[in-house]
């Protein structure tokens, strides 16, 4: 007698495993696919809109800071900056190694040589008399820490200009210095230079 109730209950738990194996099953395999709801789809793609939506405004807005910020560095500088360039751009034009080194700092002297310089305005001289020049569009604006006490800023200008053997883009880094500016560096860009 004591051998049924234990037959009995592994009957049962047979059972119960096939019973719910088989449920599982046939539930995977014979379930029909559900459509989706037209509404979820809508939801979906309103939520999608929205985040690209939001990404696109602080494009926006990252955009329209870094103009405005480059505006009002560009206002600062140009009342003072852009007459010295006016000024200043036709006399290192001349291609005269004394009259660039009058327009450069110290710093910048102590670190070219003479024969550097010579090199340069060499290379630069094969450009020709200046011809004309564009107004200068302001570039950029940096500062540098040089001692915690000095700060080193640095003003660049970018201007087209016409040389009698072809067009260059003069750009020029201006040092600020005692409510004046120095020619920290320059650099201009031609395809004459290049023959």
């Amino acid at each position: 007698m004591e051998a049924a109730p234990e037959l009995f209950t592994v009957l049962k738990k047979a059972t119960l495993w096939e019973y719910a194996t088989s449920a599982v099953l046939s539930s995977w395999r014979f379930r029909p696919a559900v459509p989706a709801k037209r509404g979820y789809v809508k939801g979906y793609l309103k939520k999608i809109i929205i985040i690209l939506s939001a990404v696109l405004l602080v494009a926006v807005a990252i955009y329209s800071g870094i103009q405005f910020y480059t505006g009002q560095q560009a206002e600062r500088y140009d009342m003072a900056a852009v007459p010295y360039l006016k000024m200043v751009v036709p006399e290192i034009s001349k291609w005269d190694p004394e009259i660039i080194k009058k327009y450069m700092p110290e710093e910048a002297l102590q670190n070219t040589s003479d024969e550097q310089i010579i090199n340069i305005v060499n290379n630069l001289s094969k450009l020709g008399a200046l011809q004309s020049m564009k107004e200068p569009k302001f570039s950029r604006a940096d500062s540098n820490e040089i001692r915690p006490d000095k700060i080193k800023n640095i003003v660049t200008y970018t201007i087209e200009a016409e040389y009698e053997n072809g067009a260059a883009e003069v750009s020029i880094g201006l040092l600020e210095k005692n409510n004046s500016f120095k020619v920290q560096n320059f650099n201009i860009n031609s395809k004459a230079l290049a023959q």
